[in-house]
């Protein structure tokens, strides 16, 4: 692609991004502190149809209507009708030139520079110290509006959260997400090395009531561990959980605490469980058929975790991945309803920990889909870098965040399996602040696309740009 098509293409975006529409409602604050860059812009408007710079002018009353919806001229200019009092609607068959002069563009990049200028250290400021706030997706409205005239405007761009390294724009989070990368893996071998040795316990009356071959039962800061398994087992798994705790403590700056009588059941075999399930004090009928099929699942109402499948390396992920579920929802109401997060994040984290990636939620599609899920599944057990392997589907299968982020578990299918995990490293590799305020409001019920809007200051798919740029801008980390 040559650049003066991208460049086309680029602009295109943002012309398409800043179309007024008599739905939106800007804040009223706004047009009082933007009048001279109204009158500006006006008068470059001018300064264009004397010089035969029509698609410069046409840009000027994109970015305008930005400002002002309801600008009289710039509407009529652009092709729109008063349709009533407060409504606007497009003249059929109206078409703008697109003639420029290219003699005049020097003058037309230096006169537009000194007005996206202006805006960036005169008004910019100005709307983000209002009180009380402007919503932050208003803010990159205007920024977005104003980068139609100037698009590689460095100022704009830092408005907009990149950064400048060497002769290269990055988002400010590609930026940091290689020492937050180091971090994370330095942490989990730190929490593992140093989770210290778990006491000896006893077992309890219900569990003697199961007559199984126990082997002796651990403790260590809020997690047992009781199991058929090794007993130099029995001890990694409770040093692991503890470790998740910890990791997920200080990973992502919360003070979250495991359920009380937090018990892991760490059995050797689809055997010992099928005993377990049948005598073991108080489970119930329709917890028994729940855990037929699966490898491990929690007694209902209960703060007890069962892992049985005959893989030792399988038992030790469902460790990590079962406290890491624990503490989701007891920080943050982050359950299998929330499927992105749920399964992404506890992938990620539980990765970290133990270096295994298996222990999936999500079922193949019982319909069309079937095989090529099977072999995507395949895949993904056989590729470390999950990343690496996002971004070379990118071109085939891109993502599609506002239907992926409205699944449960039970929805999900396994290319959803890794864009949601995709997310969950930009989660969690870049800023804490999105991250906590994301999951707070996600976790109180707030709509996902409104989260995002509080949050981001974005809409979904502006969002999934970011993100994939982020995942594209960290191929060499």
């Amino acid at each position: 692609m040559s650049s003066k098509l991208r460049n086309r293409i680029f602009l295109f975006c943002f012309v398409i991004l800043a179309l007024p529409s008599g739905a939106q409602k800007p804040d009223p604050r706004i047009l009082p502190l933007v009048k001279k860059q109204v009158e500006s812009m006006l008068e470059l408007a001018s300064w264009c149809q004397a010089n035969g710079l029509a698609r410069e002018r046409n840009r000027i009353f994109e970015a305008l209507l930005a400002l002002d919806q309801d600008h009289a001229f710039a509407r009529k200019e652009s092709g729109w009708k008063r349709l009533g009092k407060t409504k606007w609607d497009r003249v059929k068959g109206f078409r703008r030139s697109i003639r420029t002069n290219p003699s005049m563009a020097r003058e037309w990049k230096i006169r537009a520079a000194g007005i996206v200028d202006s805006y960036a250290t005169k008004v910019a400021p100005r709307l983000a110290s209002l009180a009380p706030k402007m919503a932050p997706i208003e803010l990159r409205r205007l920024t977005l509006a104003m980068q139609i005239l100037s698009p590689r405007n460095d100022q704009l761009r830092i408005l907009l959260g990149e950064k400048k390294v060497g002769r290269r724009w990055l988002l400010r989070e590609s930026v940091a997400t290689k020492r937050r990368r180091k971090t994370l893996a330095q942490r989990a071998r730190l929490l593992l090395a140093g989770a210290g040795e778990p006491a000896e316990v006893g077992l309890t009356l219900p569990e003697r009531r199961v007559e199984m071959a126990w082997k002796k039962p651990r403790y260590l800061q809020g997690v047992r561990v009781v199991g058929t398994v090794p007993d130099r087992e029995i001890v990694s798994a409770c040093q692991l959980a503890r470790a998740a705790i910890m990791y997920v403590r200080t990973s992502m700056r919360a003070d979250v605490q495991p359920f009380q009588d937090f018990t892991i059941y760490l059995l050797a075999s689809r055997d010992d469980a099928q005993r377990f399930f049948h005598f073991y004090p108080g489970v119930s009928e329709s917890n028994r058929r729940f855990a037929d099929g699966l490898s491990s699942c929690w007694l209902q109402g209960s703060s007890k975790v069962v892992i049985w499948p005959e893989d030792k390396n399988r038992r030790t992920e469902w460790v990590a991945r079962q406290t890491i579920a624990m503490l989701l929802q007891n920080g943050w109401n982050i359950t299998t309803k929330n499927a992105v997060l749920f399964e992404g994040l506890g992938i990620y984290l539980s990765h970290k920990l133990c270096g295994f990636r298996t222990t999936w939620y999500v079922r193949p599609s019982r319909y069309a889909r079937a095989g090529q899920d099977r072999d995507e599944a395949g895949t993904l057990k056989k590729t470390k870098d999950w990343l690496r392997l996002a971004r070379r589907r990118l071109s085939s299968t891109p993502p599609k965040y506002r239907r992926l982020f409205a699944h449960d578990v039970n929805q999900m299918v396994t290319d959803d399996l890794l864009d949601s995990y995709v997310f969950a490293a930009y989660l969690l590799e870049t800023a804490a602040t999105e991250r906590e305020s994301y999951l707070k409001k996600i976790g109180a019920g707030t709509n996902f696309e409104t989260a995002v809007v509080d949050v981001w200051g974005m809409d979904v798919p502006a969002l999934q740009n970011r993100v994939l740029r982020w995942l594209k801008e960290t191929k060499a980390l």
